[in-house]
């Protein structure tokens, strides 16, 4: 008896918590409730560059220790959140290297998901696969130019569920947030600040330069469920701060991102 009431004492606790914290979690309720069998993160892709690469996880063999043939699939989405092309590469490795295709677009960025299945018995998933629930998550390689390494980050912030957009797990809430990246920008060098919106609602993310203690905001976007957008940052020291109603909304910074500038570099903020 007592073993039951510390369990409903627990429970009832967690759902108080998860209540009065509720402006604080960046997920909605039904994707705690009835969370889809996986999601994944949102990744950008960069027009600009001369190769777009992605190193994809194989959570299968991962999880079963083995080699396990699947289907890795990436589905690519224009600046308006449009769906415009899918890419699919067959593999049994625990981690797959693959170049993604040229996309013909006339903005910067895109985004893109990553989902993988297995080939044979598709229905046959995880042991006690109802209380599993996989998280898609890879990393992007920006080469800029042929012969160089390329710039290596992990995916960004997404509950995305790819097969149907709309039941993706992220959610805007009613408050406003604040996000200062921990980096000082320089004025010597050139950034893109990419976002992407992973909501089913338009996301307006505001910008201010922490030049001084009267800084205001200087530049905004909208951007359209499942869209990317990203701010142009030019001849600036200091700090930056975006505002935004999700509560974790970071950006991808790419450094010196034209051709013809030198110390190429992308990173979270």
């Amino acid at each position: 008896m007592n073993t039951i009431m510390e369990f409903l004492t627990t429970r009832k606790r967690k759902l108080v918590n998860r209540f009065l914290e509720r402006d604080y979690e960046p997920y909605n309720l039904m994707s705690r409730i009835l969370p889809r069998k996986s999601y994944s993160d949102f990744f950008i892709y960069s027009r600009g560059c001369y190769m777009n690469t992605f190193i994809a996880e194989n959570i299968y063999a991962l999880f079963e220790g083995r080699q396990v043939e699947v289907c890795h699939m990436l589905r690519f989405y224009d600046k308006y959140g449009k769906q415009i092309k899918s890419h699919k590469i067959i593999d049994s490795n625990y981690f797959s290297r693959m170049e993604l295709p040229s996309i013909k677009e006339k903005s910067e960025y895109i985004s893109f998901t990553h989902e993988s299945y297995k080939i044979k018995n598709r229905n046959l998933t995880f042991r006690n696969e109802s209380n599993i629930h996989s998280q898609h998550r890879g990393y992007s390689v920006y080469t800029k130019i042929n012969g160089s390494l390329g710039s290596v980050v992990h995916g960004n912030f997404g509950g995305i569920y790819p097969p149907n957009l709309f039941l993706s797990a992220a959610k805007q809430r009613n408050k406003l947030y604040c996000y200062t990246p921990m980096y000082v920008f320089n004025k010597f060098n050139h950034y893109h600040l990419v976002f992407n919106n992973p909501t089913k609602i338009n996301l307006k993310v505001d910008l201010k330069e922490n030049y001084n203690r009267d800084s205001t905001i200087i530049s905004s976007k909208s951007i359209p469920p499942f869209g990317t957008d990203y701010f142009d940052i030019i001849n600036y020291e200091g700090t930056i701060s975006f505002y935004s109603k999700l509560p974790i909304c970071r950006c991808l910074i790419f450094k010196n991102p034209s051709l013809e500038e030198n110390d190429f570099d992308v990173f979270h903020s």
